[in-house]
């Protein structure tokens, strides 16, 4: 799967302000990851945008192309339900996933629990941001 361009993107934010996101891509030199929280500013950036905002300090890693191809094999065997059911409130936090290929995005977000039959792309999120940054 990892001959194509993939850009995987997990972020969360909450009320509390507390924010973080998790970034991986394909470079010149094989997969990189970025993890980049609570930074004042960069709060912002995750959740207006979730993407990381390299001006502010975050933490580099490397990912194989293994473990990249590992991900996207279980979130492609996935089968899950396109109208997810409704979730809100006031507390608590959001959870955003993005996984583009090429020009091809999908993003997908969720406050607090996982719709029912969206446990496939929560499953996919706990393994993204549980990588080892080294």
């Amino acid at each position: 799967m990892t001959d194509s361009f993939y850009r995987i993107s997990c972020w969360l934010h909450n009320r509390k302000g507390q924010s973080f996101a998790v970034e991986i891509w394909d470079g010149k030199e094989g997969y990189v990851g970025r993890h980049q929280a609570e930074a004042g500013e960069a709060i912002a950036s995750i959740r207006l945008n979730g993407k990381i905002d390299q001006k502010l300090p975050f933490e580099e890693f490397s990912v194989s192309a293994e473990m990249v191809d590992s991900l996207l094999k279980k979130l492609a065997d996935a089968s899950v339900c396109p109208v997810p059911a409704i979730t809100g409130g006031f507390d608590g936090a959001n959870y955003h996933l993005a996984v583009k290929n090429g020009e091809s995005l999908i993003h997908c977000s969720w406050w607090m629990e996982c719709p029912k039959g969206w446990e496939p792309l929560k499953d996919f999120w706990e393994s993204v941001v549980a990588l080892p940054l080294t």
